[in-house]
């Protein structure tokens, strides 16, 4: 959670979505805010670095969310 929400993903800002702009950030708060309905935020203490990307990587895998076009 920490590294996503630093690398921007958590601050949407207007300039992003203009030409020049980071349009991934937009994009994702407006595909997140059409499925609000079925959006869930759960949070879960986890320490090892290892076990994050593995647990990451499984539930990007599990669930594929139409947003995550890269998986990973």
């Amino acid at each position: 959670m920490k590294k996503r929400i630093n690398q921007g993903y958590g601050k949407i800002h207007p300039k992003n979505c203009f030409r020049d702009g980071q349009a991934t950030n937009c994009h994702l708060n407006a595909l997140i805010t059409a499925a609000i309905a079925a959006v869930t935020l759960w949070l879960h203490r986890m320490d090892n670095g290892d076990e994050i990307e593995a647990l990451e990587a499984s539930l990007i895998w599990c669930y594929a969310p139409p947003w995550n076009i890269q998986r990973r």
